[in-house]
């Protein structure tokens, strides 16, 4: 019943329809929305869990490369000044291997000389 005044309140069947099939589409994007929120954590919690691996294994490398440090020395920080030094050859005496060098190329002349005779006597 109408009042002097007022305005209907209620609602007619085909937008009460649509309110249902809303609600209903509704529900069931927030059954994919959850699951999506629900992998979207497990990934969160992942990303956690190797950035913490990650940064464990950051520190390893950082202490081995300090321990590594106070073993080696250190190299200069300035560059070193290069000397000339200029060696004189040592003086080799040749004697000796002069007259070994002599005496086999006189057997190697005595070798192709009867090389030679047996090649004529052939």
């Amino acid at each position: 019943m109408k009042m002097e005044g007022e305005k209907y309140s209620y609602i007619r069947l085909d937008n009460a329809n649509l309110v249902k099939i809303t609600f209903s589409r509704l529900a069931k994007n927030f059954a994919k929305y959850s699951k999506l929120m629900i992998d979207i954590k497990k990934l969160i919690d992942e990303k956690n869990q190797k950035r913490k691996e990650f940064l464990e294994k950051l520190r390893t490398v950082e202490k081995s490369f300090k321990e590594l440090g106070e073993v080696l020395p250190t190299p200069p920080k300035e560059k070193l000044p290069v000397k000339k030094e200029v060696k004189k050859p040592q003086k080799v005496e040749v004697q000796g291997e002069l007259e070994t060098f002599e005496e086999l190329r006189e057997e190697f002349e005595r070798l192709r000389e009867q090389l030679e005779e047996i090649k004529k006597s052939a």
